[in-house]
């Protein structure tokens, strides 16, 4: 053990020895051989991967295919939490606010559930909404004065 500033550390010692155990290493799935680039990323604590990029691809699928709606509500999560920075349990509250209908045309949708409505320029959740008035919003550039025009246009 090396002693680094009054606290113990385990000394690192490469488990794939050798002459090239910096440019290589061994998939625990596979047993090949593989250069280091195989093995790019970093688990959830910020540990190398011990599977290759093919292993680990294989694996991701098998469990995809074998839970499939654990899967998709995990990815839902995700997306949430990255396209949004909301939650899901925040979505829930949104969606229970507006009584389950559009925040524009007040209609339920039908199969799919509402869009999240967001400001482009400040990331600002506005509400929840279906999809046909989420895409006029989106069409129309996010602007007051388009949509002033086309109020105009209309009457």
């Amino acid at each position: 053990m090396i002693k680094n500033k009054g606290k113990f550390k385990k000394r690192r010692i490469p488990w794939n020895k050798g002459n090239n155990w910096l440019k290589e290493k061994v998939c625990k799935k596979c047993g090949k051989l593989k250069p280091r680039s195989a093995f790019i990323g970093k688990q959830k604590l910020g540990r190398p991967y011990h599977l290759c990029m093919e292993c680990r691809a294989k694996q991701s699928k098998e469990i995809r295919l074998k839970h499939p709606e654990k899967f998709k509500e995990a990815k839902r999560k995700c997306n949430l939490k990255k396209l949004y920075g909301i939650t899901v349990q925040e979505y829930d509250k949104m969606l229970k606010k507006q009584k389950g209908k559009c925040a524009i045309c007040g209609k339920k949708p039908d199969k799919i559930r509402l869009a999240v409505d967001h400001c482009h320029r400040t990331g600002k959740v506005r509400g929840l909404l279906c999809n046909s008035c989420n895409l006029g919003i989106g069409k129309l550039g996010d602007t007051i004065d388009r949509l002033k025009k086309v109020i105009n246009y209309l009457s």
